[in-house]
């Protein structure tokens, strides 16, 4: 891979990027995933991976509708966070579930600083049933076919259902009080693109998991921070709460 700068730091290495993706592990990472949805731009998405190495993720997931991780721009804003942290490239959201742990935390970090409509608790679980009841009546299952390797939900490739998910709100705190669910161990964060935040099916999965949305209050009349702030944020303040649960966590290389 040749530099396209005019200017470049005048270090190159050449390597395999199979054995990269198969040999790279986390060297001390705390119980939390990122996903990637949506992030076109190269030089987000390479300063994201950066910040979610920083942050003590176990290993990043990119949504097929995400740039390159391999472009050079991605390589470069990253600084060296491909070697240091696992990435799953082109995951589909239905196959999403089955390559995350099991009763995780699933949680929104949305680049909007307000919060959106609330609903009581019984009017959003009659929703979220209704919509559940239509999935099975579409005959959407979650299976494993024999001569498939990953298990996958049909009814994330469905716009209609799942854009129906999106309109459901989702329980939505300040990031300053976010806390682990009972029960829950692991956090699995979605950040989206500038453009089009999150897709639909990530507050399908949130749903499903009974996660959260968590917003950064901004002051002076900004209306939203671009992706690798509010990552930055939300990652350290996720990183935080489990450090706090596990005390004997450290943060140490």
């Amino acid at each position: 891979m040749w530099s396209d700068l005019k200017t470049p730091t005048g270090v190159m290495a050449a390597f395999d990027k199979s054995e990269v993706e198969n040999k790279v592990r986390a060297k001390s990472p705390l119980p939390m995933t990122l996903i990637c949805d949506q992030i076109r731009t190269p030089d987000n998405l390479g300063a994201t991976l950066r910040v979610a190495a920083a942050a003590g993720v176990e290993r990043v997931i990119l949504t097929r509708q995400c740039v390159d991780p391999w472009s050079t721009k991605v390589l470069r804003s990253a600084a060296g966070a491909h070697f240091l942290v696992p990435i799953q490239e082109n995951v589909g959201w239905e196959a999403m579930k089955s390559v995350l742990p099991a009763y995780p935390h699933v949680v929104i970090a949305d680049l909007a600083s307000e919060e959106i409509n609330r609903c009581s608790l019984s009017d959003r679980e009659r929703k979220l049933m209704e919509l559940e009841s239509r999935g099975q009546d579409e005959g959407y299952t979650f299976n494993q076919p024999s001569d498939a390797d990953v298990s996958v939900d049909l009814s994330y490739l469905d716009p209609e259902l799942t854009a129906q998910y999106r309109q459901v709100p989702v329980n939505t705190s300040n990031y300053a009080n976010f806390d682990l669910n009972p029960g829950c161990s692991h956090a699995v964060v979605i950040v989206g693109g500038e453009t089009e935040g999150v897709s639909d099916a990530a507050y399908k999965l949130c749903h499903e998991f009974n996660g959260s949305r968590l917003y950064i209050p901004l002051q002076n009349n900004v209306n939203s921070l671009n992706v690798i702030s509010a990552t930055s944020i939300v990652m350290f303040r996720i990183q935080q709460a489990l450090l706090a649960s596990s005390p004997g966590t450290s943060t140490a290389a």
